[in-house]
C-alpha cells in the first residue's frame, strides 16, 4: 500500500470522503434555488449548443449565447463546467446528478490543495485545515451547491500554492501560465482579476531576493506584466464583447454596475418595476427587466437607459448613510450572528421538504447548531491571525505573509466595493483553516521573533500594514453602526 499511497494520502482521502458523505446527505434532495436556476439554465443552453453544433442556425446560436449570458450577472465558467451532465444525460437529468458531479470536482480540488499544502508547508497543516473545514457544515453543504464561490476559491488557493511552490524553488511563474490561470479564475468568478497584482508582486519579490535590482530586471517585469495582461485580455475578450453587445461596456459582469442602483433606487421606481414584471419576484430581476422594456420603448441601448434611470431615480446617500449601508453589508457578509450564519442552511432545510406530509431533513438541525458555534470562533481566530505581522518562513515560503494575506485582503474588500451576500463567507473557511493549520504546525514566522530580515521581508512587511488597516477599518464599521 505504501508503494502507491502514503499514510498522509490515506488520511486525506478518508477525511475528504467524510466531506462527500455529509454533503450528499444534506443536499441530495434539495431542489435548486436562487442563482442555481440561472447556472443550470445556462448549462442546459451550453449542452444544447454542443449537441447541435453541426447544422445549428445562426439565430439558434445567438439565442443560446444570449441564454448563457442571461442578465450578465454571472461568469460562464460554472455553467460550462456542469454542462456535460446535460450533454450526456439530457435536459431532464436529475439535479442530484449535477450536485454529485460538482461535489466530486470540489472534493478533487480539496485533495490537490491538501497535497500541495503537505509539500509546500506541512502535512500537519493540511490535515488541520481539513478538520477545521469539517467543523463548518455551511461549507460542507456548499460543496454540492451550484454556486461559484467555493469552486473559484478552491482554484485560487491551488494557484497561490503553486505560485508559492515556485518561489520556494527560486523560480517564477511564466507570464503565459499565469495568464491562463487568471483567465480561468475570472471565468469562474469576476473578483479574480486582482490576482494579477499578486503575480506581479511575486516577480518583484523574486528580483529582490538578489538584493540588487537592475534596470534590465525592471524591463523584464514590465514585459512579463504586459504579456500576461494581453493574454488575459485575449482569452476574456469573447465574453467581454458578448456582454457589451447586449448591455453596453461592462467589466466582466453587469452586476457591478447594477448593484448600487438596485439597492438604492427610489421606492416608487422599484414598485413600478415589480408591477411591470409581476412574474419576477426578485428585485434584481424586476429592475433589470424593467430597464430592458424601457430601453426597448425608447429605442436606446440598455446601458443608456440604465444611466438615465440612475440619474433620475437613484437616491443619493450622505456619508453617514453610506457608512451605515457598508456596515449592514459587512455584517451580512461576515455572518457573525446565527441568522446570517445559517441563512442558506435554513433555506436548504425548508426546500428539502416540499409537501404537507413531508418531514425536513433532520441533519440540517444538527448542522445549524454546529455552524452557529464554530463559525464565529473560526472567524475571530482567522481575523486575529490575519492582523498579526508575519515574515517569510524559515523554509522560504511566502504563502502566509503574501499569498494568504493577499487573498484575504481581496475578500475583506468586498463589502466596501459591492453588495455582498451571507453565503460569501464560505470563502473564508478554507483560508482560515489553512492559516490556523500552518500556525499550529509551527510554520508561521512572526516579526517579533528577532530574526534578521532581508529586503523581501521588508516588502512583505509593508503589505501587512494594509492587512492591519483592513481589519481595523472593518471592526470600526461593524462596531460603529
Amino acid at each position: 500500500m505504501d508503494k502507491y499511497f502514503s499514510k498522509f494520502d490515506i488520511q486525506i482521502y478518508c477525511i475528504v470522503s467524510i466531506f462527500g458523505l455529509i454533503s450528499f446527505a444534506l443536499m441530495h434532495d434539495v431542489p435548486r434555488s436562487g442563482d442555481e436556476w440561472s447556472y443550470v439554465n445556462a448549462a442546459k443552453g451550453v449542452a444544447e449548443y454542443l449537441k447541435s453544433l453541426i447544422g445549428l442556425s445562426d439565430t439558434a446560436a445567438v439565442d443560446i449565447r444570449t441564454g448563457l449570458i442571461g442578465y450578465g450577472y454571472f461568469m460562464p465558467g460554472l455553467p460550462i463546467l456542469i454542462s456535460p451532465v446535460y450533454l450526456f444525460l439530457g435536459e431532464s437529468a436529475p439535479l442530484v446528478f449535477v450536485r454529485v458531479y460538482l461535489l466530486l470536482i470540489n472534493l478533487s480540488l480539496l485533495v490537490l490543495i491538501s497535497k500541495k499544502i503537505g509539500r509546500a508547508l506541512s502535512q500537519k497543516a493540511a490535515l488541520i485545515n481539513l478538520l477545521i473545514c469539517l467543523s463548518i457544515p455551511y461549507y460542507i453543504a456548499f460543496l454540492s451547491a451550484i454556486w461559484s464561490e467555493l469552486l473559484g476559491l478552491h482554484l485560487a488557493v491551488l494557484f497561490l500554492l503553486h505560485l508559492d511552490e515556485k518561489m520556494q524553488l527560486g523560480r517564477t511563474l511564466s507570464a503565459d501560465i499565469a495568464a491562463y490561470w487568471i483567465s480561468l479564475l475570472c471565468y469562474i468568478r469576476a473578483i479574480y482579476p486582482s490576482i494579477i497584482f499578486v503575480v506581479l508582486a511575486s516577480w518583484i519579490l523574486a528580483k529582490l531576493q538578489h538584493t540588487s535590482v537592475k534596470l534590465s530586471d525592471c524591463r523584464d517585469i514590465v514585459r512579463r506584466f504586459l504579456v500576461m495582461f494581453l493574454i488575459c485580455a485575449g482569452l476574456l475578450s469573447p465574453w467581454l464583447i458578448s456582454v457589451s453587445e447586449l448591455y453596453g461596456p461592462n467589466f466582466l459582469v453587469t452586476s457591478s454596475g447594477m448593484s448600487h442602483f438596485v439597492h438604492n433606487a427610489d421606492e416608487q421606481y422599484v414598485a413600478e418595476a415589480k408591477e411591470a414584471k409581476s412574474g419576477y419576484k426578485g428585485i434584481w430581476s424586476s429592475i433589470h427587466e424593467y430597464i430592458s422594456y424601457r430601453a426597448y420603448d425608447n429605442h436606446i441601448p440598455f446601458a443608456d437607459q440604465l444611466q438615465l434611470d440612475k440619474e433620475r431615480y437613484l437616491v443619493r446617500q450622505s456619508l453617514d448613510e453610506r457608512l451605515k449601508s457598508i456596515s449592514a453589508y459587512a455584517k451580512a457578509y461576515f455572518a457573525l450572528n446565527s441568522d446570517s450564519a445559517n441563512k442558506f442552511l435554513k433555506r436548504f432545510e425548508k426546500l428539502s421538504c416540499i409537501g404537507e406530509d413531508c418531514e425536513p431533513n433532520s441533519l440540517f438541525g444538527v448542522a445549524k447548531a454546529i455552524n452557529s458555534f464554530s463559525w464565529p470562533i473560526l472567524f475571530i481566530s482567522g481575523a486575529v491571525l490575519f492582523f498579526l505581522p508575519m515574515g517569510v518562513s524559515q523554509s522560504g515560503s511566502y504563502f502566509m505573509p503574501f499569498m494568504w494575506k493577499g487573498m484575504l485582503f481581496i475578500l475583506f474588500l468586498v463589502p466596501f466595493l459591492s453588495t455582498p451576500h451571507s453565503r460569501y463567507y464560505i470563502q473564508f473557511v478554507p483560508l482560515f483553516g489553512i492559516g490556523i493549520g500552518v500556525l499550529l504546525s509551527g510554520g508561521v514566522r512572526f516579526y517579533w521573533k528577532g530574526d534578521s530580515f532581508d529586503i523581501s521581508n521588508v516588502l512583505v512587511g509593508l503589505g501587512q500594514i494594509l492587512a492591519i488597516a483592513m481589519v481595523l477599518i472593518t471592526i470600526g464599521i461593524l462596531v460603529s453602526f
